[in-house]
């Protein structure tokens, strides 16, 4: 099983930089995938086409320094923990 770590951020950015860019529906999507949601099940929970999905999670990756959107589902589950006190201090 491979971990993954937190993207690789430049020195001027941090990693509460890279979150803060998440607009609120890009955040509720990654919360989603962070509970295991496939493409299907977020669009039924968020009456989305698949195609937002796709753009959605790849603005995701992007915002997150994730070279390739495949990995966002793998980082959301090795960071689980991390994403949502991300979540947690962006809401307070």
């Amino acid at each position: 099983m491979q971990i993954f770590t937190l993207p690789e951020i430049s020195a001027s950015e941090t990693q509460e930089d890279c979150f803060s860019q998440l607009k609120p529906r890009e955040w509720k999507v990654l919360l989603l995938l962070v509970d295991d949601f496939s493409n299907q099940d977020i669009m039924l929970a968020l009456n989305l086409q698949r195609r937002e999905i796709l753009t959605l999670k790849s603005s995701i990756s992007f915002k997150l320094n994730l070279k390739d959107p495949k990995k966002l589902l793998q980082f959301c589950r090795s960071n689980r923990d991390f994403i949502l006190s991300r979540y947690n201090i962006g809401r307070m």
